[in-house]
């Protein structure tokens, strides 16, 4: 059995000196807001799972969300 989770980072930039590496399993890194995401895959990526993790961080989420 093969299972695949998404997991979802949500990150503030404290430090605009600082520079993003991209890594092993990433080939670029950066700080977007949700008005600012790159083009994302819907075959992998669920836009609706990205905005309510916005919308939780700001306390706006009002369910709970499992699948």
């Amino acid at each position: 059995m093969r299972e695949f989770y998404n997991l979802f980072f949500l990150c503030e930039q404290t430090d605009e000196h600082v520079t993003l590496v991209p890594g092993i399993e990433v080939s670029d890194a950066n700080f977007f807001s949700l008005s600012d995401l790159p083009y994302l895959s819907t075959r992998r990526k669920d836009l609706d799972d990205i905005e309510n993790t916005f919308a939780a961080s700001a306390n706006k989420l009002t369910k709970v969300l499992f699948d």
